[in-house]
């Protein structure tokens, strides 16, 4: 009898349970439809908007495939001039593959009473790590992590020391000599000046070529670009404070190093464009794409640099120079 009433009792209260739940499951699946809608209306360049908040968010990224083939001299993944040995007149061919470039992005908008304000993180797998045994694992190492508000960006980026208007497009992912070429952290404020841009910045003071050198002060930057529907132009200032504390420099242990920048771009058609580009300098150093060097200055020294310690003891720049013409 108890089982009989028990399944009596349940027949009578489970249409009623069942008809709430049934009911909360309704508005919960038209809450999300409601949501999903939202985002739907929102999928455009600005990206999705999260329920809730005047955010939107965007994804991207992109898959590529490298298949390498060195006809005499293996010099990695990526065609590094700095690692060619010039002594080898005959080599031997190898051939490796790998998904390295391959791209994560992820960016927020929000507006704000004083502007949009943005942020954007992007890696790749070109950090450390892996081999090709077993995995072919790859170390994800940051790109770019910055936030933008009302003319400032503060993260980390392409140095405002940078020439795209006269920077081509290469199949490799090293891309071309010759032309300024760095990410790195810093705040940049960047105004409007007739119908360009011009902006400044305060930016990570790593050095190299010397022993002992200590950064104490930012490198500082200004640039003005402009850009039309017949091309552009876009010139550049580098100014660098360079210190040793080695016990080699006896004399001046501290220099002064600049750099300049000049570039320029002609669109010939919708699909061909004409562009050229300079930067020289004397300590300019690492802006100049693979001019940095070894803390050495003996014989033992490779690459550039920014500055080297003379026999008298005394911490001097180094002039370099590179330029670049494309179409």
């Amino acid at each position: 009898i108890r089982a009989t009433l028990a399944i009596s009792t349940m027949g009578l209260v489970v249409p009623s349970a069942l008809a709430q739940s049934t009911a909360e499951l309704q508005k919960q699946i038209n809450d999300l439809r409601s949501q999903v809608d939202q985002m739907a209306g929102t999928n455009d360049s600005k990206g999705w908007l999260l329920p809730g908040t005047n955010t939107s968010v965007t994804i991207g990224g992109y898959v590529k495939l490298d298949m390498i083939y060195d006809t005499d001299q293996d010099i990695g993944d990526l065609h590094d001039p700095s690692v060619l040995d010039t002594s080898v007149e005959d080599g031997d061919s190898s051939l490796r593959a790998h998904a390295r470039q391959s791209r994560v992005r992820l960016g927020t908008s929000t507006p704000t009473d004083i502007g949009e304000a943005k942020t954007v993180v992007e890696a790749d797998f070109y950090g450390g790590g892996g081999n090709e045994l077993f995995s072919n694992s790859r170390g994800l190492r940051i790109r770019h992590a910055y936030g933008e508000l009302n003319g400032w960006l503060a993260g980390q980026t392409w140095s405002n020391f940078m020439h795209f208007t006269a920077y081509p497009t290469t199949l490799d992912f090293n891309g071309p000599v010759g032309v300024s070429f760095i990410r790195q952290a810093q705040i940049r404020y960047t105004m409007g000046i007739g119908d360009g841009q011009f902006s400044v910045s305060a930016e990570n003071p790593e050095t190299s070529g010397f022993e002992g050198s200590r950064d104490t002060v930012p490198d500082l930057t200004a640039r003005y670009k402009w850009a039309g529907s017949g091309g552009g132009f876009e010139v550049a200032g580098l100014a660098r404070s360079l210190k040793t504390d080695d016990v080699s420099a006896t004399g001046d242990d501290a220099a002064f190093g600049y750099g300049v920048m000049a570039a320029g771009r002609l669109n010939v058609t919708s699909e061909t464009s004409l562009m050229a580009g300079v930067v020289l300098g004397d300590g300019v150093g690492r802006y100049l794409y693979s001019s940095y060097s070894n803390n050495d200055s003996t014989a033992s020294r490779t690459g550039i640099g920014e500055a080297y310690i003379t026999s008298d003891g005394d911490l001097v720049t180094i002039e370099a120079y590179g330029f670049n013409v494309a179409a």
